[in-house]
C-alpha cells in the first residue's frame, strides 16, 4: 500500500525561505521534508500509515479510519467496486512547520477543510507523529524514516541517468521490478531500467515486450536515509498519490545494488 499528494508555496529567488512572511521555520522545514511509513503497525483507527512532506511544500498522508469522506476538500476515502470504502483516508494538500509543529492544509474539491495540527519528532531512523483530524480524532504513529530529502547521500540524481541491465544475485529468472513486483525474464530476454535525469522520470522494460512497463510511480529523486549515511535511497513518486523508496546498498560508476520491497536485491549494470 502507498500514499498521496498536491500544490505549494513559493520561495525567494535565492532558494531560501522567508520564515517571517510564511510563519514557518525554514530550518525545520528542511529537516522534516521526507517520506515516512508505518507498514508493520497494527491497523487501528488513527494510525498514520504513510506521510510524505515534499520539498515543494505539498504533503500526502494515509490514515487508518474514515474521516471527511465525500465532504471536505483534500480528503479521499478509497473504495472498491465490491466492498465499498476500504477503511482508509488519503489526505493531500500543502504543509508548513514551526519548530516541531506541523500545519497540514488539505486542499481539493469540496468544502474548505481546517488545517490539521500535528507534532513530529525525529530519532534516527524513527519518527513520532501525533495530531488530530476531523472530527477531532487523534491520529498518531511511530514511523520508519524512509527518506529525508536534505540528508546526506553520496549518489545524486544525475548518477542514475541512462539505461541499466537488471539481474539478481542468484541469477534467478524471476526478477524483482523497481516497484517490488516480479517479472519473469527467460531465454534471451533482458530486463532494463532507464532513468531520465532531464525529465526526472524512469521506465522499466523487458526485451520482446511491445512497450515498456508503465510503473505506478514514475518520477524519481535520490534522498538520504534517516541517519544521513551511505549511498542514499531512491524516492519514487507518481505525482498523484502513491510512492515507494528503494535503498541503494552499494554504488560504483557502472554498477548499483538496490534493495526493493524491503529485502529483495537487484543488481544494475550500466549499458
Amino acid at each position: 500500500m502507498t500514499a498521496l499528494l498536491l500544490a505549494a508555496c513559493a520561495a525567494p529567488a535565492d532558494g531560501t525561505e522567508d520564515a517571517t512572511e510564511s510563519g514557518e521555520d525554514a530550518l525545520s522545514a528542511s529537516k522534516f521534508a521526507g517520506a515516512y511509513t508505518s507498514y508493520g503497525a497494527e491497523w487501528k483507527d488513527g494510525l498514520v500509515f504513510s506521510l510524505v512532506l515534499r520539498t515543494d511544500k505539498t504533503f500526502a498522508m494515509t490514515v487508518r479510519g474514515q474521516y471527511g469522506c465525500g465532504h471536505y476538500g483534500g480528503y479521499v476515502c478509497p473504495e472498491t467496486w465490491s466492498d465499498g470504502r476500504t477503511g482508509w483516508t488519503d489526505v493531500g494538500g500543502s504543509w508548513k512547520v514551526s519548530g516541531t509543529k506541523l500545519s497540514l492544509q488539505p486542499t481539493g474539491d469540496g468544502a474548505k477543510a481546517d488545517p490539521l495540527a500535528m507534532t513530529i519528532g525525529l530519532n534516527g531512523d524513527k519518527a513520532e507523529v501525533d495530531g488530530t483530524i476531523k472530527p477531532n480524532r487523534n491520529i498518531h504513529a511511530t514511523m520508519d524514516v524512509d527518506a529525508l530529502f536534505s540528508a546526506k547521500h553520496s549518489v545524486k540524481d544525475a548518477d542514475l541517468d541512462g539505461t541499466w541491465k537488471v539481474s539478481t544475485p542468484d541469477g534467478s529468472s524471476s526478477q524483482p521490478m523497481l516497484s517490488g513486483s516480479m517479472m519473469s525474464v527467460t531465454g534471451d530476454q533482458v530486463h532494463t531500467i532507464t532513468f531520465d535525469k532531464a525529465k526526472k522520470s524512469w521506465t522499466e522494460s523487458r526485451s520482446g515486450d511491445p512497450k515498456p512497463r508503465k510503473p505506478l510511480v514514475t518520477a524519481y529523486t535520490v534522498a538520504g536515509n534517516g541517519a544521513g549515511t551511505g549511498a542514499g535511497v531512491i524516492f519514487l513518486d507518481n505525482g498523484r498519490g502513491s510512492f515507494d523508496t528503494v535503498k541503494i546498498e552499494s554504488a560504483a560508476d557502472d554498477k548499483l545494488t538496490l534493495v526493493v520491497a524491503g529485502d529483495r536485491k537487484i543488481i544494475l549494470d550500466r549499458q
